[in-house]
């Protein structure tokens, strides 16, 4: 999407480039390990030499990605647990994920960039709340083909699932968020409301219930929950602070 700079930002810039495109590689190759595990699938042996290395230097560069690898291996885990013991390889990563993101989180430089921002103070409830709503709003105006395709996606899996009135409900509720993400723009719906915070919150969280069923039902799609949570664990501190933008960038490709 060209909306609010995202591939400028990512592409053009050598910052954005630095700080977004060569972290999402490194994510994508990093997490081969867990997600052949998912797909039932056997890594190469240099893949799991290699792989670990690019997890490491994927998570350090930024924290947004730091983040999103450590939700990744806790899902992961929780899925391949279920259905046979996990090798220590695959701990050795979840620890690995563990500490680079207390080293994200406690290294005093990312406070301090924090502290230089406009959005320096969402300890206060209401700006907590406009920067929810300004994040939000984006999925129902110019990024809304991605919140469509979220949908179009789980409407997909669930449609190869049993059914009952629990995959006939979560049906109807992605189709009215497919249907009101793609129409909120040309009907003339305000861009910015609480109403959309409320509403995008429960549509996503039908969505990771599709996902979560299919995987039930289906093991080869066990990777969807894991990918899923991942991608949207990747957008706290964005939704946090409201920012759009590039910050989104790992949003797109990881949906995609």
């Amino acid at each position: 999407p060209l909306a609010h700079g995202l591939f400028g930002d990512t592409f053009v810039w050598m910052d954005g480039s630095c700080n977004y495109l060569y972290p999402m590689l490194f994510l994508l190759i990093g997490v081969l390990p867990f997600w052949n595990a998912l797909r039932g699938r056997p890594l190469s042996r240099p893949l799991q030499w290699i792989c670990p290395i690019f997890f490491v230097v994927a998570g350090l560069m930024h924290e947004q990605i730091a983040v999103a690898l450590f939700v990744f291996c806790i899902a992961s885990l929780f899925l391949l647990k279920k259905q046979r013991p996990v090798p220590p390889y695959f701990s050795v990563l979840f620890i690995l994920s563990a500490a680079i993101l207390i080293f994200t989180f406690t290294c005093p430089g990312a406070y301090y960039r924090l502290s230089t921002t406009s959005y320096a103070t969402t300890n206060h409830q209401e700006l907590l709340i406009l920067n929810l709503i300004n994040y939000f709003s984006v999925f129902s105006g110019t990024l809304w083909p991605v919140s469509v395709l979220m949908g179009l996606c789980s409407l997909y899996f669930l449609h190869q699932c049993p059914m009952g009135w629990f995959p006939r409900l979560l049906k109807l509720l992605i189709c009215l968020g497919c249907v009101f993400s793609a129409l909120a723009k040309p009907i003339g719906l305000p861009a910015k409301s609480i109403f959309w915070v409320f509403f995008f919150v429960i549509y996503y969280l039908a969505i990771l219930l599709g996902f979560l069923l299919a995987a039930h039902e289906m093991p080869q799609y066990q990777f969807l929950p894991a990918l899923y949570l991942s991608l949207w664990s990747s957008q706290a501190i964005p939704a946090v602070l409201g920012a759009v933008g590039r910050p989104m960038f790992p949003l797109i490709i990881l949906t995609l």
